[in-house]
């Protein structure tokens, strides 16, 4: 049943949800559990859409499943090498402090001109945007539209993994409860000194998870 593959998978798609708990965290900014549940059952549900819409390409494809297969698996793998090096970009170009970067983009963030698109991507970069009014507090409407940025990741992952055939009701479920976890363990390791470097390494090691999966399911 592709244990083994689901939780690597869930693992690396809720990896930003760590580094997301860790930048709330780490600036005392409160996140209720109906906050991290809403998140959870955005990120699931978006996750869960493409798994389906992947699944159903499998289908269409009954003569020829494994070219789906593989296909699947090189995406997964195009991705993990992706956030590989994003990750190590983003290391290598020193940025400002996480602090600052709020306080320089936060204040034009909903009134700025850019699409909805890239708003939304820009959360993934620096989560601390989503609390806009610098209440340190992530309300409900605020949840709503991180765990939309946090779902974008997992819509070409999930189409992949539908491709090679994940179980979409065990994988979802999966997701949904790593989703809670990595929030509250990010929370939880916010203010210690481990959080910088899960913070630094969050990016490779999803990529790297993703690739080791890849290449199972290819030659699998």
């Amino acid at each position: 049943m592709h244990i083994l593959e689901i939780l690597a998978f869930a693992l690396s798609s809720n990896l930003d949800n760590l580094v997301a708990g860790i930048a709330f965290g780490s600036t005392k900014t409160i996140l209720p559990f109906s906050s991290n549940l809403l998140i959870a059952i955005i990120s699931s549900s978006g996750s869960l859409v493409s798994i389906i819409i992947g699944r159903n390409v499998t289908t269409l494809a009954q003569k020829n499943q494994w070219i789906a297969s593989d296909v699947g698996a090189i995406i997964i793998i195009v991705i993990g090498f992706y956030l590989i090096i994003q990750s190590i970009r983003q290391r290598e170009v020193q940025p400002i402090s996480f602090e600052k970067q709020v306080e320089s983009h936060s204040r034009n963030f909903f009134r700025s001109s850019f699409v909805r698109l890239q708003r939304l991507t820009r959360l993934l970069s620096d989560p601390l945007l989503a609390d806009y009014d610098h209440s340190h507090s992530i309300e409900l409407q605020k949840a709503s539209v991180l765990g939309l940025a946090l779902t974008l990741n997992n819509i070409p992952t999930g189409f992949a993994a539908g491709l090679i055939g994940l179980n979409p009701t065990l994988t979802t479920i999966t997701i949904f409860f790593f989703s809670l976890f990595t929030i509250w363990l990010g929370l939880f390791l916010g203010s210690r000194l481990i959080a910088k470097v899960l913070r630094n390494w969050a990016g490779t090691l999803g990529g790297v998870l993703l690739v080791v999966l890849g290449v199972f399911e290819l030659f699998n």
